[in-house]
């Protein structure tokens, strides 16, 4: 599957139908081995799914030209082939995600089947069972076959090969190397070793529970090492490794589906995201930073030698930029990981330290082969929602309700899109969640005056936070393992360290300077990036009660008002309101120098 579409980015082998087909097919079959080799009792059903496979996307490859020719009216082995796919799909996506998104799909199919029984709103004109499984299964155009499966295809499997092959070379002893280093400079050292070390796994990887593993096997003893408590430690890494779907420039494969459905270059979508990641992060290191104040941790002790670092930056930076000068010179998404992958694999060989077995190459191309499988069964289990969402009408449907139930007020229309999104996102991948809510709601938020790229960007973010929402909170699941620390309490943490993934989206919805989005008022943005970061500074020292030194009640009262007041006078442009927020924060942090040299009396 790697080198099939390696070459494809080289030479076009045949039109994007096949490539789909081809795509799909690899996909399912590997998906269906690996349940196999967990499961050797399914073998029977296993080899239905894989012959079926086999049959209904090799009679696409075949019959394709036929079924131009005989569309929107297929004859009998047409619809089953359609209704193979559709089960081929969900069946796909059980395996390798669970129950819930395939449960979410079969709902809308079940609509579209029964939706002209339902009162208004959702009442759609009848179709029968034979044009439903063409729409949703055959017809080439949407359902399986949507843009959702294509950007799969074109854009997202060969960055999950470049992510696992960046984890079997010297790239991540890279990134732990500077860990280490940070460890020592920072109060919170240990804590920010793993907010910059997720960051930048994230940013090639862009897999919220894979870098929580990641990265998480290494920075959580740290963090318990210096002092912190295990579930402190759990949900300092799931916040932090969350934030790595939003890293630039190799976002995680919503981002590359946002790219495909607003018909707009990838790098467009990195450029948005850049300001907003970036605010995410440094609010997750500053909660860090407070947390090291409030607890006092102690520093890495680790050598580290400078030269490895030295010796091992380009296998990390060098790729990335190769990816990004690409990029900018519009080439494809899936040309620039091409000359990604050959880069990396050409600087990993030149060293001897370096140099990865052909075993270590070859678990690498599967663990990337594996989670671009799950992404492209995903894809074409959500391709028939968005279909329905389209062809049944029920898209414009949820935004009228949207309208309606919101009174026509943005920021009761974007609390509900926020909770939506959060559901969702509970038990789907981030790029369903993101899909559903765009498609859903999408609509409602640019009648209300958002650009399509803020709608989007805004339902991608709280798809991706998702991660660290309670009750599921999958990143946080996998870190309370590492860190053998009780899921509830961990869960609650990475909540409130990720914070501002559930203020950043308000931000930009009402300041689109933060986007980057032209034209861009240069005075705006900076008064903007400076009033949100010290709002960050007050919310973290509000929550954890700690600033210089540990704050009094009144103190965190008022760096809470102090955080509102600058977030609310950003949103609306309150500039009186912005001035006297930082007016306060002066305020603030001359009191706490001068009760940490002790010319004030300390708090009790």
């Amino acid at each position: 599957m790697v080198v099939y579409h390696l070459a494809y980015t080289r030479i076009i082998l045949h039109g994007p139908i096949e490539f789909k087909s081809i795509h799909l097919l690899f996909a399912l079959i590997i998906l269906f081995l690996t349940t196999w080799k967990k499961q050797p009792k399914l073998w029977p059903w296993l080899l239905f799914l894989m012959g079926a496979a086999l049959f209904s996307l090799s009679y696409v490859l075949l019959f394709k030209e036929d079924m131009w020719v005989r569309y929107g009216f297929p004859p009998t082995h047409e619809v089953i082939v359609g209704f193979l796919l559709i089960i081929l799909a969900l069946e796909g996506t059980r395996q390798a995600f669970g129950w819930v998104l395939p449960i979410v799909s079969a709902i809308f199919i079940l609509y579209y089947f029964l939706g002209h029984h339902l009162p208004e709103p959702f009442y759609h004109e009848p179709e029968t069972a034979q044009r439903i499984s063409f729409y949703l299964g055959s017809s080439l155009k949407g359902g399986v076959w949507g843009s959702a499966l294509g950007a799969s295809a074109k854009y997202v499997f060969l960055f999950m090969v470049l992510g696992a092959l960046f984890q079997a070379t010297g790239a991540m002893n890279f990134i732990i190397s500077i860990g280490k280093i940070l460890s020592r400079k920072f109060k919170g050292g240990p804590a920010i070793a793993a907010v910059v070390t997720s960051a930048m796994a994230g940013s090639v990887m862009g897999g919220a529970a894979a870098n929580v593993a990641l990265t998480g096997s290494f920075t959580i003893p740290m963090m318990k090492k210096a002092g912190l408590k295990p579930e402190h430690a759990g949900g300092m890494e799931a916040a932090a490794s969350s934030g790595g779907q939003i890293m630039p420039p190799i976002m995680g494969a919503a981002a590359f589906i946002m790219a495909a459905f607003l018909a707009v270059p990838y790098i467009e979508i990195v450029v948005m995201a850049l300001i907003p990641a970036i605010l995410y992060f440094v609010n997750v290191a500053i909660y860090a930073q407070l947390q090291g104040i409030k607890e006092q941790l102690t520093p890495e002790t680790d050598t580290v030698s400078i030269k490895e670092i030295l010796l091992n930056a380009p296998l990390f930076f060098v790729p990335l930029l190769t990816i990004v000068v690409f990029l900018l010179r519009g080439s494809s998404p899936m040309s620039a990981a091409f000359w990604g992958i050959m880069i990396l694999l050409v600087i990993v060989f030149i060293r001897k330290e370096t140099r990865p077995s052909l075993s270590q190459l070859k678990n690498a191309c599967v663990r990337g082969t594996y989670a671009g499988a799950q992404i492209a069964a995903a894809c074409a289990c959500i391709g028939p929602v968005i279909s329905i969402m389209t062809l049944s009408g029920l898209g414009i449907e949820f935004a009228f309700l949207v309208d309606t139930w919101s009174g026509g007020h943005l920021i009761v229309a974007l609390l509900l899109t926020m909770v939506v999104s959060m559901i969702l996102g509970c038990g789907v991948p981030t790029l369903a969640a993101y899909l559903i809510v765009a498609m859903v709601v999408g609509p409602a938020l640019v009648k209300m005056g958002l650009t399509m790229a803020q709608a989007h960007m805004f339902a991608f973010f709280f798809a991706v936070f998702s991660y660290v929402t309670p009750p599921i909170a999958i990143a946080s699941l996998v870190a309370s393992g590492i860190a053998g620390a009780p899921f509830g309490k961990t869960s609650l943490e990475g909540l409130k360290v990720a914070a501002a993934g559930f203020i950043v989206p308000f931000m930009f919805v009402f300041c689109p300077a933060l986007l980057l989005q032209s034209p861009v008022n240069p005075s705006v943005l900076i008064i903007a990036l400076i009033s949100i970061l010290i709002a960050f500074v007050c919310m973290g020292a509000s929550m954890l009660g700690s600033y210089l030194i540990i704050l009094a009640p009144w103190e965190r009262i008022l760096h809470s008002v102090c955080a509102i007041g600058l977030l609310v006078g950003v949103a609306l442009q309150i500039y009186v309101l912005i001035s006297a927020g930082i007016i306060l924060f002066v305020f603030l942090t001359i009191y706490q120098v001068r009760k940490r040299r002790g010319i004030l009396a300390p708090a009790t």
